[in-house]
């Protein structure tokens, strides 16, 4: 009996041996270039990154440090002496030891850490397609857009907070996305489930405190009316076209017509329309429009 207890602590020193052994090498290595050719075959653009080097330890697990990502887009109108289409300061890649120990050299979270996507004209269009995903778990912290719609003001999404989940064997990626939109003055929130298949994206969720002049500066149309509005949206997204059509309710809404003395200022409003974005531009269709109490 003493004989196995022998050798089962010799064994659990020699796996205690190795694992610090391995963990030092792994620590010596620098996984930044194979990492940079990797992601630029996947995404097509180049890719840049700052340093990577593996992190803590959890259990089986293993975490590898990310920093200073950036992806430039190349389409033959931009080039890499612009700036970057998305930065991302740090970002950590979580591998599942048992999925290490069968061989499976993928990973099953990432988390972006207030990473920023400045779009530029009409968006990034498809000029990016997402390569197959393995299962992963995707979290963003205090992201960051900015787009500069032709002839507009910048347009800022902030405090973007996303989780997603993909299952291998599953053709769908879903999630939910949260944050603040803003254009100069004018601002709303949004909080957002989605689900991404087959090249298309499924939205359904709500909007909070939408300033109007976000609508109708966006569409360019010649009246603006004013007021904040909540409510709910279905929609989608695809082949750089966004769908929705919303159902609002409107505080405080204020319209002045050039043929009125005075600003139709309804007690009750209710609003039901579509939009559709397509080259940059918001195209504006109501379907039902309340006002009540005028």
């Amino acid at each position: 009996m003493r004989r196995i207890w022998r050798y089962a602590i010799a064994a659990v020193l020699l796996v205690a041996l190795l694992a610090v052994v391995g963990w030092a090498l792994l620590r010596s290595l620098d996984p930044r270039a194979l990492l940079e050719s990797r992601l630029e075959a996947a995404l097509g653009h180049p890719v840049r990154l700052q340093a990577a080097e593996f992190g803590s330890l959890h259990g089986l697990g293993l975490d590898l440090e990310l920093w200073g990502l950036e992806l430039f887009v190349v389409d033959g109108t931009a080039d890499e002496a612009r700036p970057p289409i998305l930065e991302v300061p740090r970002s950590t890649l979580h591998f599942d030891g048992a999925a290490l120990l069968r061989g499976k050299v993928v990973p099953s979270r990432w988390l972006l850490e207030s990473p920023k996507l400045s779009l530029h004209g009409t968006g990034m269009g498809e000029s990016i397609v997402a390569p197959p995903l393995p299962t992963i778990d995707v979290a963003i912290k205090e992201g960051q857009i900015e787009w500069r719609p032709p002839g507009q003001p910048k347009l800022l999404v902030s405090g973007l907070e996303l989780r997603a989940q993909h299952r291998a064997g599953s053709a769908s990626l879903r999630g939910n996305v949260s944050g603040q939109l803003r254009q100069t003055e004018a601002s709303a929130s949004f909080d957002l489930e989605f689900e991404h298949a087959a090249g298309a994206t499924r939205i359904d969720g709500d909007v909070r405190d939408l300033d109007l002049r976000l609508l109708t500066r966006a569409s360019g149309a010649e009246l603006e009316p004013s007021g904040r509005a909540s409510g709910e949206g279905q929609g989608s997204y695809a082949r750089g076209s966004l769908e929705l059509s919303v159902d609002l309710g409107v505080e405080q809404f204020r319209l002045q017509l050039p043929e009125f003395s005075a600003p139709i200022a309804p007690e009750e409003t209710r609003i039901r329309l579509s939009l559709r974005t397509q080259d940059g531009r918001l195209e504006l269709r109501p379907r039902e429009v309340r006002l009540a109490a005028l």
